[in-house]
């Protein structure tokens, strides 16, 4: 699917340098359902490390959770620290990054640190880039041990102690399990789903060494050419149906979905959620602003739709924009009418990532489609292809929540949806179809903007009202529940459960 890339130069007046020009998209991402147990995994075999640097374009798209994990590593060796002898070393947090909407922390070893940003992470149909640098020691990183990127550019930095003073100082322990979008809080185990990302991620990148400032600024919007010092590159654009990520650095570090990298694939919660094997997340197309190599994918309905053409070079020239091959189920117009292939396409508004309106020709019968445009900037032009998809409203699906143990218990039900990685402006809405054979479900409603309680009226102060009848509507927008148990008990694989 990926297409090999050209460069296109030429002589620049003002710097008599050859520049550089890309066209392409972002290809595929993967959405994550943190209720619904998505994860990746993958069992990170690799030699003590000192350096790190991990990046990835993170969407989050669930504002209610406070905190949510998207990169965790745990491990557990029964050799000790090392390998050195003694007692076993265990260590849940070994590496976290884990977001709220207004800092990062990052978990190390026994040590943590807040990296706040001004800039809110949750923020309507935002990608936000996220690189962090960490150094056991503060004298190999130009920002001390740990230092945040947002979008390219430094918000944090901190230093916690001297090499070896503490946790952040710690070389990392190898052959640990890595999970994306899920938090262990033991050694790839007792999983806590409000603490799993609910968000869609690409390109991600984990480096065996301290990237520079302006590396991670140059890089951070294109897929790479040059790999060096990388550990491994997870870009998410295999198939549909693919059992695993390939690692697109070479070193054969492979993810894979929907399955824990441990012998048992169980996931067992500390949240009272009965264990349940892991799933999925959904492949989908990624609209982050990356211009790479790999299809602009998009989502279509029916009349015109706006789609951005990636382009880019680094001197931030006009870059030549035109249609080699045409769609066959469509047409496309531009700000001067319709376009013809061949012809440059008007954007005044815009010097690259130039847009075009597609518009299928009988979207009842439409499934999909795709065309190919060039880029130049004088020079041998780039070639790039747009896939399109038809964009389908989700089916009711009837789904259950087990619960293991009598303890009092919330549950988010309602996911913000994604179109194509973009938030609509409701959530789906949510109905309760069975109810619980013992206990019993209250609605739950908002105290403030991230706070949630079994008081549906929080101004009166009144109190939460039991769900008495299947069929029952939940009258908040993230269908949030309460669930009260009947008695002292516990059932390691149902205590009870209900459908929605």
């Amino acid at each position: 699917m990926r297409q090999f890339m050209l460069l296109c130069s030429m002589l620049h007046a003002a710097s008599a340098l050859p520049g550089t020009c890309r066209a392409g998209g972002a290809g595929y991402a993967y959405g994550f359902d943190g209720m619904d147990g998505n994860v990746l995994s993958m069992q990170w075999k690799d030699n003590e490390l000192s350096q790190l640097t991990v990046e990835y374009w993170l969407h989050m798209l669930d504002p209610q959770q406070s905190q949510m994990a998207a990169f965790a590593y745990s491990v557990f060796d029964s050799g000790g620290r090392y390998g050195e002898g003694g007692l076993p070393y265990e260590n849940a947090n070994e590496l976290v990054l884990i977001h709220a909407q207004e800092y990062t922390r990052l978990f190390r070893a026994s040590s943590l640190q807040d990296h706040p940003h001004a800039a809110r992470l949750d923020g309507e149909s935002a990608w936000v880039h996220v690189a962090l640098t960490w150094a056991a020691d503060p004298a190999d990183s130009p920002h001390g041990q740990s230092a945040l990127f947002i979008n390219g550019t430094k918000v944090a930095n901190q230093t916690l102690c001297a090499v070896g003073a503490c946790g952040m100082g710690l070389r990392l322990q190898p052959n640990g399990i890595v999970h994306l979008g899920q938090e262990a809080d033991r050694a790839w185990g007792d999983f806590d789903e409000f603490q799993a990302l609910t968000g869609v991620i690409d390109e991600l990148r984990v480096w065996h060494t301290i990237r520079t400032d302006e590396e991670i600024a140059s890089s951070h919007r294109s897929t790479l050419v040059n790999a060096s010092g990388l550990n491994f590159y997870w870009q998410f654009d295999e198939s549909a149906e693919a059992e695993s990520v390939r690692d697109a650095s070479g070193n054969g570090r492979s993810a894979l979905v929907g399955r824990l990298a441990t012998s048992k694939n169980l996931m067992t919660y500390i949240t009272g959620t009965a264990p349940r094997a892991p799933t999925r997340p959904t492949r989908l197309p990624s609209t982050a602003p990356v211009v790479g190599e790999a299809p602009v994918v998009s989502l279509v309905l029916d009349g015109p739709n706006q789609l951005s053409l990636g382009s880019s070079d680094a001197e931030g020239d006009d870059l030549w924009t035109s249609i080699v091959r045409p769609p066959a189920h469509g047409t496309l117009s531009h700000a001067a009418g319709v376009l013809l292939p061949g012809a440059a396409v008007v954007d005044t508004e815009r010097r690259q990532n130039k847009r075009v309106w597609y518009t299928p020709s009988d979207f009842s019968s439409w499934t999909a489609d795709n065309f190919t445009y060039a880029v130049s900037d004088g020079g041998e032009p780039v070639h790039a292809t747009v896939v399109l998809h038809r964009f389908q409203l989700p089916h009711p699906t009837n789904k259950a929540l087990r619960l293991a143990e009598d303890a009092l218990a919330y549950a988010i039900l309602a996911k913000p949806y994604l179109t194509s990685v973009s938030k609509r402006l409701g959530n789906v809405g949510v109905r309760i179809t069975s109810l619980p054979s013992r206990g019993t479900l209250y609605q739950a409603c908002f105290v403030g903007a991230r706070t949630y309680s079994g008081l549906c009226d929080a101004a009166s102060m009144g109190e939460a009202q039991p769900i008495t009848a299947a069929g029952t509507a939940l009258s908040n927008a993230r269908g949030i529940v309460m669930f009260l148990p009947a008695a002292d008990a516990f059932d390691e694989q149902e205590y009870a459960s209900f459908r929605y």
